[in-house]
């Protein structure tokens, strides 16, 4: 079974994911950092800069993570440390929508977990990170969870709330959640 971490950037995926490898002893797989690979190794940053910052980068972004999951979905004993969009694909007129295709894809053969946290500790988080990409037009943490949010709980199993969670209480907390998931 895979355990996928999903939520916005700066909810501390990374940080559990890599204490939940501790504790599990099983490997942690990014999918950013798949799709950096694929990519030549760029930066995700770089990545969307390059191809022009606009819809169509965002476009072959969200296209990669989807390659990127249907190859994760095939491992198994794994935790994925999810990207903060992967729960999102973009219409025609270039907003996000939820994306039942990854979401099917998350959620076969894992226990899908949502790290919650409050807006403005997401923006202290990620203030300084050169290597995450610009939210363009404007867009604060704020707006990005109040329209990702519905997906990531539509997606989840379950959900931890992350705000006063050092890594290690963090990830006991998930596996709790995850045990009591199993037992129902």
């Amino acid at each position: 079974m895979r355990i996928c971490l999903v939520g916005p950037r700066g909810a501390g995926k990374s940080r559990a994911a890599r204490r939940l490898s501790v504790l599990l002893r099983r490997p942690v797989i990014s999918t950013d950092v798949l799709v950096s690979y694929e990519c030549g190794g760029r930066p995700v940053a770089d990545i969307i800069r390059q191809k022009g910052g606009g819809v169509a980068a965002w476009r072959f972004f969200r296209q990669k993570e989807f390659e990127i999951l249907k190859k994760i979905s095939a491992l198994e004993n794994v935790i994925v440390d999810c990207g903060g969009g992967v729960v999102v694909d973009l219409d025609r007129r270039g907003a996000e929508r939820y994306s039942a295709r990854k979401a099917r894809l998350l959620r076969t053969g894992a226990v899908v977990v949502f790290l919650r946290a409050e807006p403005a500790r997401l923006e202290s988080r990620v203030a300084a990170d050169s290597c995450r990409p610009a939210l363009g037009d404007g867009q604060t943490e704020r707006d990005i969870m109040r329209r990702r949010a519905p997906f990531y709980v539509r997606v989840a199993h379950v959900a931890v709330d992350t705000d006063e969670l050092g890594a290690k209480n963090l990830a006991h907390r998930i596996l709790h959640k995850i045990e009591d998931r199993l037992k129902d």
